[in-house]
């Protein structure tokens, strides 16, 4: 489990006043902070991250996706400097990245949705980078393209993105992730993941220590994994 919190302050004398386009800068503080909070989860999530147990000076940190998976691998490059440890002993371990890189192919995706197919794995989405984004939207396939350009719609727009990718087994839905790291593309089957709360979202107030209101929102959380081989990943992608 990790817990991850922020904390709001206001003086007395900002929370009196009137303000423009706000009622309580307490609550619109508290209302920035659940969105820092928000990508804080998500970044914890989505990335490389191992289990730890913590210590009086150090939280407890949770195992993120890309450290769970080890079934489900395909290598951009040469798979050389590479490991994947995975969960083992009631721990998940980081992995190492690959010392070399190439740019994500469409023959790299489509031979890690044949994995995850044929290790039970029914996968609808691909989660990538804003770079690696761009480069799924370049793969060729077989593309249809519609867009209705009748006058009362207005002027036709181009399209230069996919959003959608049907694969031999199933729609893959294409997601761009703002903290996924630019070197892994995840394809993930969401009925084999969850997020388990130990402690649900919650605003705690906090003491003053002097002419001011402070509120903490905390959560303890983790990332459950049921099947790691319904996933996968393709890691040692190029970034740019």
């Amino acid at each position: 489990m990790q817990i991850l919190r922020k904390v709001a302050q206001t003086s007395g004398t900002v929370e009196a006043v009137k303000k423009a386009g706000r009622k309580s800068e307490l609550a619109y503080q508290m209302a920035k902070r659940a969105k820092e909070i928000k990508r804080d989860t998500e970044y914890a999530l989505v990335r490389n991250q191992g289990t730890t147990t913590g210590s009086t000076t150090t939280g407890a940190t949770l195992g993120s996706i890309e450290s769970w998976l080890t079934s489900n691998i395909v290598y951009a490059g040469a798979q050389g400097g590479a490991t994947t440890p995975g969960f083992s002993s009631g721990a998940v371990a980081p992995p190492v990245d690959p010392t070399a890189t190439a740019t994500f192919t469409e023959t790299m995706l489509k031979s890690l949705v044949k994995q995850c197919w044929d290790n039970g794995g029914e996968p609808d989405m691909l989660m990538v980078d804003s770079f690696n984004k761009q480069i799924v939207s370049g793969f060729t396939g077989i593309a249809t393209l519609y867009r209705d350009t009748a006058p009362k719609l207005g002027p036709a727009a181009i399209i230069g993105s996919a959003d959608i990718y049907v694969s031999d087994f199933g729609q893959l839905k294409v997601v761009p992730g703002r903290q996924q790291r630019a070197q892994t593309a995840l394809l993930l089957d969401f009925n084999y993941l969850s997020v388990d709360y130990l402690r649900p979202w919650s605003t705690v107030d906090l003491a003053k220590t002097g002419d001011n209101t402070r509120k903490m929102m905390i959560g303890e959380l983790t990332l459950k994994v049921d099947n790691e081989a319904a996933h996968g990943k393709v890691v040692g992608l190029a970034a740019s």
